[in-house]
This record gives C-alpha cells, structure tokens and sequence, in this order.
C-alpha cells in the first residue's frame, strides 16, 4: 500500500487567508517555511542554510477555525498533510509550471500560548509550566 503523507515543521510566512468558496465554506491558505542545511560551507566555514517554501491549504471547516482564531505570521508549526501538484502554463512560456500545495489534515502550535499580562524581560525557567501544541497546560511532574 502506499501512502501520500508529509510533516513538515516550520514558520508561516504570512498571517493565514480566510476565503469562503462559493458553495459557502471556509478554506485557509497560508505559506509555511522550512529549513535544511547543505553541505556546501560559506566563507565562515559554516554549512550553508537553505528555507524552502510551501504553499498550504486547509478545506476542514474546524480546521478553518482554530487556524483563523491562532496561527499568525511567525507562528512555530507542525503541520501533517498530503502533498498534491498542479500545473498551468504562463503566457509566452512554452513548458508548464509545476506547483505543489500541502493539503493540511493537522496543525499543532508548537509556540507558548500568548498570555494577557504584559511580557516580562526575563522568566525563571523552573516557574515556567510546560505547554503542548493543543494549549493545554500539564505539570512538569508526568511520569513520562
């Protein structure tokens, strides 16, 4: 059996598009950045970064929503999906163009939920609780 599946972990690039279509429901695209480092080094000695991007889409209507109501520009993201390609051709150009877009089945926040109080300049690690991608808070005392 095969299986057409992906995660991706990244930054998104700009705050997400709410669309309704024209059957009346809600779609969000976003664009996702990832990195990789290559073997070439730069003149520092350093291995060279690359950031690909990705072009996402969400059709699931819950999905929608907490995408709408949490993701933002910056926001750290793990995202599982499919990958699907398309095609189209540009004036003047005389081979197609090929896109992939990432069909986004799950997203999990991987950045700290936003707190009202205003941010402090520094914060005692050991005071701080700890926070999963769903925004739940849990104890640092679990036995796994």
């Amino acid at each position: 059996m095969y299986k057409n599946s992906l995660t991706l972990v990244g930054f998104i690039g700009q705050s997400p598009d709410i669309k309704v279509k024209a059957t009346g429901e809600p779609f969000a695209t976003f664009s996702l950045a990832t990195s990789r480092r290559t073997n070439k080094l730069d003149e520092n000695g350093q291995r060279v970064q690359i950031t690909d991007w990705h072009r996402c889409t969400v059709w699931n209507e819950k999905l929608v929503e907490v995408v709408e109501k949490y993701v933002r520009k910056g926001s750290h993201v793990l995202v599982d999906g499919s990958i699907h390609y398309n095609s189209y051709h540009k004036a003047g150009e005389e081979h197609p163009r090929a896109i992939a877009n990432i069909t986004v089945a799950r997203i999990l926040m991987l950045d700290r939920p936003e707190t009202q109080a205003a941010p402090t300049n520094s914060v005692d690690v050991a005071e701080a609780p700890e926070y999963v991608g769903n925004g739940e808070c849990y104890d640092s005392d679990v036995p796994f």
